[in-house]
């Protein structure tokens, strides 16, 4: 039985494959080949795992290059896929086209991604750092704000003291024991207000999904 890879060490194997799996019947369609791979995957397979990410870790990289412009976000964008479909290797379905499934993840990587540079100033600046000059950057930045004011809207959208705590954490920067005393609360209580902001602004942004993916589309393409 293969032991399963902690993403540390995961990574490392990643970053440094090669592919080196060699298909015994050579005559079969890809569409057979590549179903074998996510089998052998599914059943903890390594090799499997390097194989497919050879195959396709360039493809998602330069279509993450595409989007986020920052090589450092897209190298982490692709490896942060392939951890994922080593988690979640129980749940493949070798029925499916893996190429499609793999698309929508990054795909899915990147919305996230956006979301974050929307509302983390350092996420931003990576990916500012690799903007255009000129006319195009006025535009990536106008969309910018368009999506910084959907974050905004879901942070007014909080109750008063919830959005007071996460306004606190955020925006000055407090830790919770400073906030819990500030406002005389417990810090439990202000992890909980904290978990509770976050999901109701990741909600948010979901339902704007199909607004935030036009400005992902004007940013960066």
């Amino acid at each position: 039985m293969v032991p399963s890879l902690g993403n540390e060490c995961l990574l490392l194997h990643l970053q440094h494959c090669q592919f080196s799996y060699r298909d015994k019947t050579m005559q079969q369609s890809w569409e057979d080949k590549e179903k074998q791979l996510v089998l052998a995957l599914k059943g903890g397979d390594q090799l499997a795992l390097k194989t497919l990410y050879g195959l396709y870790s360039g493809k998602l990289y330069h279509y993450s290059l595409k989007i986020c412009k920052s090589p450092a976000l897209a190298e982490d964008v692709v490896q942060d896929v392939f951890i994922k479909i080593w988690e979640k290797r129980a749940s493949l379905n070798a029925d499916h086209a893996f190429q499609s499934f793999l698309f929508t993840i990054t795909r899915n990587r990147l919305l996230d991604l956006i979301k974050r540079a929307a509302r983390e100033s350092e996420v931003f600046s990576e990916i500012a750092r690799h903007m255009p000059s000129g006319q195009r950057q006025v535009e990536q930045k106008l969309a910018y704000q368009e999506c910084n004011t959907l974050v905004q809207q879901a942070i007014n959208k909080l109750p008063n003291q919830r959005q007071l705590i996460f306004r606190l954490s955020r925006e000055e920067g407090l830790t919770y024991a400073e906030i819990a005393q500030r406002l005389g609360i417990t810090k439990g209580t202000v992890n909980i207000q904290i978990v509770k902001a976050l999901k109701s602004i990741r909600d948010y942004l979901d339902m704007k999904e199909a607004v935030i993916f036009v400005c992902l589309l004007l940013l960066f393409l």
